[in-house]
């Protein structure tokens, strides 16, 4: 499975506006970093932990739009990919600007409102060590969610590509089965990100046998070969891994080969929050307009380094 593309016939091919669906939060982020290593205020007795009761020096709290599929959406606004997006949100999404913010480069939101949308607290020290608290609010209403209930099986099934994101083990496990029994032809992109290490075994190689590409960085493919990945996926196909290295590049795993991409390093990084989802979001655009998986990769790439030299996951506040 070489270049990505949905199997089914379409009325005029070649003018087909291939359609996204991003499912996963929105959110927002409190932002604010502390001034030393992280480690040097955890109490140690022994070289072990003895009781947790830490405090940080903590500069000025910025708050920003954010959230996987926040994120994503954004970028792919950005890419003049817009998509739709499947989430729980509170009031405050529209009161505060940022449903707007989205819907302005053709955002479409399916999915719950509730009274808060979830918040992320992201804290880093000058080494890019980072610590998030996370809020579900709203968010947490998404385990409940049922994909056909909001988007009915016809919608379901004129998907190009969707990608499933962080939200529970549960929830994607139980949406991505939902989706595939209505769209067996789309590209799906299974993306657990910082929830890797909560799924059981069996949940696991379910989303990526129903998946395409299982995307994850060094980190999370830790877990990922912990669980062991399938080979091959419910199309018959082999699953495409993609695992980001940061300043080192990509991994791309495909049909028994891998390759490393090289990509150019951030000089003087400002905040990584964020970097990753807009990796997706360029190489998803990428593949949505006929592009080759390394080029997507590197798409994605030069995406994630510029939210790199900004202060959050999207450009600005809303």
């Amino acid at each position: 499975m070489r270049t990505q593309t949905a199997s089914r016939s379409k009325t005029n091919p070649k003018d087909h506006v291939k359609k996204i669906l991003v499912i996963g939060s929105v959110a927002f982020d409190l932002i604010f970093s502390v001034s030393d290593d992280f480690r040097k205020s955890i109490p140690l007795e022994n070289g072990e932990i003895s009781n947790f009761n830490a405090s940080y020096l903590a500069n000025e709290k910025k708050e920003f739009p954010g959230g996987t599929a926040g994120n994503i959406a954004f970028w792919l606004g950005q890419e003049e990919s817009p998509a739709t997006v499947f989430s729980a949100w509170g009031k405050d999404f529209a009161l505060k600007g940022y449903r707007e913010r989205l819907e302005k480069s053709g955002t479409k939101f399916r999915g719950h409102e509730g009274d808060y949308t979830a918040t992320a607290y992201m804290i880093s020290d000058p080494l890019h060590q980072q610590l998030i608290i996370w809020q579900a609010n709203a968010y947490a209403k998404n385990d409940d969610l049922n994909l056909v209930d909001h988007i009915n099986s016809d919608e379901l099934a004129d998907f190009d590509y969707a990608i499933f994101s962080a939200g529970t083990p549960a929830s994607i496990t139980k949406h991505i089965q939902e989706f595939r029994q209505a769209n067996p032809d789309a590209i799906v992109i299974f993306d657990p990100g910082q929830i890797s290490q909560f799924f059981t075994k069996e949940d696991f190689q379910t989303c990526c046998k129903h998946a395409n590409i299982l995307i994850g960085n060094d980190t999370e493919f830790k877990y990922f070969q912990g669980y062991g990945i399938p080979t091959d996926t419910a199309q018959d196909k082999q699953l495409i891994q993609i695992e980001t290295l940061g300043a080192d590049g990509v991994l791309l795993r495909e049909e028994n080969n891998e390759e490393q991409i090289k990509t150019n390093p951030v000089e003087n990084p400002v905040e990584t929050t964020g970097a990753g989802d807009a990796f997706r979001a360029g190489l998803i655009a990428s593949l949505a307009k006929g592009q080759d998986l390394k080029t997507a990769c590197l798409r994605g790439a030069e995406l994630g380094a510029k939210v790199v030299t900004l202060e959050s996951g999207q450009e600005a506040a809303p």
